[in-house]
């Protein structure tokens, strides 16, 4: 069986592995499909690897030398292992009791349906369906669907090899001055211009976090100096294009280099329903929760959201939940974001190859809760692991941007993790 054969029978059996992850542990294991889902269901992966990218020269995965009718008994076995764990919770009021974010490392999938149920599980999300007018919802969608050929695919390399992202990505703003995201230099980086649609959805977007930061504000107990908390405006927006089913995005975190730490993400969903997946960051195996995210429906993503959890958009069989009524499997999500004007005047580069660093959260080991700066060469081809601990004294982090200190560096810290 040659390589790509055995990455699609493993991302059969564990579809919310990414690809790149895959191929990791099947090169740790000398190329055993045995080996390497033994240690998946011995050991578990705590990886912060970002979205699921095929490479440029891959289509739709196909299982060459795997016969058809064995691949579908190995997937039925370990779809029964899950369905086992889902079966114990009969019904969503169990589910509710859930409240300090602790949830039982079962691996499980539970799918939450209501406003209620879904804030009651994740305080720390918010979502309004039917946020926008129906008219202006509509104007919205027709201005995206207009503008789809201007969405690109995300080209970058991972391991020597160019990668592109399933879905296409533009970015919406006012000013060129927002580096909304390094790692990305097709295209993608270069704002486009905000029609009139979209402005006036961007204000009623910006309205209601501001109310919604306020209550939260109130009610929690993060105090951090550089959390925002008011006064929150986004100046750039990222668009995901997800033209039919098979797009996607694979399990990741926001990167933080413009937005920040404890960054509020305010995203909108238009056209199909698609399934929306979160999971606790670390361990790996905590439960996935489904959120169905119908057309119109605003998710905002509090502080604490990218520190503590990883989101997809599944490309299973039934992630397309409802297509809709004019432009069929077509859906567009547009993530509102607020920089900081500091991270942009002080950007962080590597001492080791000169290339811009991103910002991240340390998920594992004795650093968990740090947050460092990563080159991003690897991004662009050059093998570079050039790492620097991060510190923040003020509310933009004007004081002591970036340190090597590991004593001095600044962990988020949260009464959610303890």
């Amino acid at each position: 069986m040659d390589t790509d054969s055995k990455l699609n029978l493993l991302s059969h059996i564990f579809p919310d592995f990414d690809k790149v992850t895959l191929l990791e542990l099947l090169v740790s294991c000398e190329g055993s499909v045995g080996k390497a889902k033994k240690l998946i269901l011995g050991d578990g992966i705590t990886d912060d690897t970002e979205e699921l990218n095929t490479p440029e020269k891959e289509s739709v995965p196909n299982i060459v030398e795997v016969p058809e009718a064995q691949v579908e008994n190995i997937v039925l076995q370990e779809k029964r292992k899950i369905e086992d764990t889902i079966e114990a919770e009969s019904s969503l009021s169990k589910i509710v009791k859930f409240q300090k974010l602790n949830p039982p490392l079962t691996n499980r999938t539970v799918t939450l349906y209501s406003k209620h149920d879904i804030e009651s599980v994740l305080p720390n999300i918010k979502i309004y369906p039917k946020f926008l007018q129906k008219q202006l919802a509509d104007d919205v969608l027709d201005n995206l669907v207009s503008q789809k050929m201007l969405f690109k695919a995300k080209q970058f390399y991972i391991a020597g090899s160019l990668c592109k992202s399933s879905q296409k990505t533009a970015v919406f703003g006012d000013s060129d001055q927002v580096d909304y995201d390094p790692v990305y230099q097709d295209g993608v980086t270069k704002p486009l211009k905000m029609t009139p649609e979209l402005i006036k959805c961007r204000i009623l977007i910006d309205q209601k976090v501001n109310m919604v930061l306020q209550k939260y504000h109130e009610d929690s107990q993060d105090k951090a100096d550089f959390l925002i908390h008011e006064n929150w405006q986004s100046d750039f927006c990222v668009g995901n294009y997800f033209p039919d089913n098979k797009s996607h995005l694979d399990w990741h975190t926001d990167k933080l280099t413009n937005i920040g730490p404890l960054p509020t993400i305010a995203s909108i969903s238009f056209g199909a329903t698609r399934i929306f997946r979160l999971r606790r960051s670390n361990p790996t195996n905590s439960t996935i929760y489904n959120i169905l995210l119908p057309n119109n429906t605003l998710l905002i993503m509090l502080p604490s959201t990218q520190e503590l959890y990883k989101h997809s958009v599944p490309t299973l069989k039934d992630s397309l939940v409802r297509p809709h009524s004019k432009f069929g499997e077509s859906r567009f999500s547009l993530t509102f974001r607020m920089s900081y004007p500091e991270f942009e005047k002080n950007k962080v580069y590597c001492d080791k190859c000169k290339k811009q660093m991103i910002l991240r959260r340390l998920f594992k080991g004795e650093d968990i809760g740090y947050y460092v700066w990563m080159c991003m060469g690897s991004f662009k081809g050059v093998n570079c692991k050039g790492f620097k601990y991060a510190r923040f004294s003020g509310r933009t982090g004007e004081s002591e941007f970036a340190t090597t200190h590991k004593s001095k560096a600044t962990r988020w810290l949260s009464s959610l993790e303890k």
